[in-house]
């Protein structure tokens, strides 16, 4: 490299001026699991850092387990709750999400965009629309039940209603609400207090 010193050390410079070594990963490369500490440890070892070489060595190794427990814990969680295997009847399919824990004696659960007996829903098949990513477990709204809830979605009930962002809140549509969705009259209420 060409030009004066200022004796700072940067990314482009190689700490003991062997410029055959692989060289340091940069910002973005160096994140990446196994890779950014492998590529960093390789060039420490060539330019004969040997302690930091294996102190990134052992950092690779590291990054290996979390990998593989990112890797396990993804695939578990899928098995578990993305996907079912086995017969999809809707009674086996309901059976199957009590014992899994995703919903409780009792509970409706809705389908969420195929439904079973309506819509485009009751012309697919039993194993794609009886999937839980398909599928939610009705909540009671206080002291409303699940029932009621789940034909309130529907618009089935004339007990009880609810309007259009609270249907697709309850009804799993909007997952992202973190808190809950008000009614128009609620919100409403609080506005003019």
């Amino acid at each position: 490299m060409g030009g004066a010193s200022s004796g700072a050390s940067t990314s482009n410079q190689v700490p003991n001026g062997n410029s055959s070594s692989v060289g340091q990963p940069g910002f973005w490369e160096s994140l990446i699991p196994v890779w950014g500490s492998g590529r960093s440890a390789v060039d420490h070892f060539e330019n004969g850092n040997y302690w930091r070489g294996t102190g990134y060595t052992l950092l690779a190794i590291t990054d290996v387990f979390l990998v593989k427990s990112l890797v396990v814990g993804a695939g578990k969680l899928i098995s578990n709750t993305a996907f079912k295997t086995g017969s999809h009847s809707w009674k086996a399919t309901r059976a199957w999400m009590g014992r899994k824990g995703l919903a409780e004696k009792g509970q409706h659960v809705h389908h969420i965009f195929l439904h079973r007996n309506q819509g485009i829903g009751k012309y697919i098949v039993n194993s794609i629309k009886n999937q839980p990513w398909n599928l939610k477990a009705i909540k009671p709204i206080g002291k409303i039940k699940s029932a009621l809830v789940h034909q309130a979605i529907h618009r089935k009930s004339k007990r009880f209603s609810l309007n259009l962002v609270n249907r697709l809140y309850y009804g799993g549509t909007l997952r992202v609400v973190p808190y809950g969705v008000y009614s128009a009259k609620t919100m409403n209420e609080i506005l003019n207090k």
